[in-house]
């Protein structure tokens, strides 16, 4: 009987960390570092699964602003490491419920100063919007739970580099649907130098100097490649299909023809 009891136990633990990471727009419990379950989804929407290593440190919700309906947008915030490697964050948020208003005023693509943006987009009601662009000062100063996954890092001695490259998804609609990925990786993983400017407009990746490293430049040349799929099956993700992802590989690809290697199992700690 108590065999039983525990696999029906068991059997109610798995379904309730299965599927949507959000019930009736509350997050679902999770403990620091737990790892993303497969076919992991956000308020129906798919979570690209990369290379099934992403490992949970936040899970909450926010208003909109700007709108005269505001819509609850629910975010999952994942991070990947290995050995005392940090590879990459990735941050997903899209709206759990809808509201009334055309469609957002917002405009992702209209900044003019980075490393690559298009839109793919049909109107400017609908718009697909793929950025690439570089962020220094990183991780800043984190508080709340980024100060516990920080710790966290620290204390497994992850070194964590001062400048990433952020790849960013945008499909946003009518009725304040909307669904983004921004993806944070370590650009040092193509062996390319520690850039330790904090000063955005100074560093050597700025747009107005980044291409006359030819190894830099290779590398944001390969990324588009990359994004560039996965941008387009952006549209699949928002017509909530969980095979959107299928053929998207992880971004590490890119690296794995260049020869790069890698530890091959995280520090136990962060299990």
């Amino acid at each position: 009987m108590r065999f039983l009891l525990a696999c029906v136990l068991l059997g109610f633990l798995k379904l309730s960390t299965a599927g949507d990471v959000f019930n009736r727009k509350q997050p679902r419990l999770f403990t620091l570092a737990e790892q993303l379950e497969p076919h992991a989804t956000i308020g129906g929407y798919p979570i690209w699964p990369g290379e099934n290593k992403w490992r949970i440190w936040n899970i909450t919700t926010h208003n909109s602003s700007g709108t005269a309906d505001p819509v609850t947008i629910g975010v999952i915030s994942l991070f990947q490491t290995e050995g005392n490697k940090f590879i990459a964050t990735m941050t997903v948020s899209a709206n759990l419920d809808q509201g009334s208003s055309v469609g957002w005023s917002g405009e992702p693509c209209k900044r003019i100063d980075m490393l690559y943006k298009i839109n793919l987009g049909r109107d400017f009601w609908n718009e697909n919007c793929l950025s690439i662009n570089h962020i220094t000062n990183f991780p800043g100063n984190p508080g709340g739970r980024a100060a516990e996954l920080y710790a966290l890092i620290m204390e497994s001695g992850v070194e964590v580099p001062p400048t990433i490259i952020q790849v960013a998804f945008s499909r946003t609609g009518p009725n304040l649907r909307m669904y983004r990925v921004i993806l944070n990786i370590n650009p040092e993983l193509a062996g390319i130098a520690r850039e330790t400017e904090t000063q955005w407009g100074r560093s050597r990746w700025h747009k107005s100097t980044y291409f006359r490293d030819a190894d830099k430049k290779q590398l944001i040349d390969d990324l588009v490649k990359w994004a560039t799929p996965f941008a387009n099956q952006m549209e699949f993700a928002y017509q909530k299909r969980d095979d959107a992802f299928v053929s998207i590989p992880s971004w590490r690809s890119i690296l794995e023809k260049q020869g790069t290697t890698f530890p091959a199992k995280p520090k136990m700690l962060l299990n």
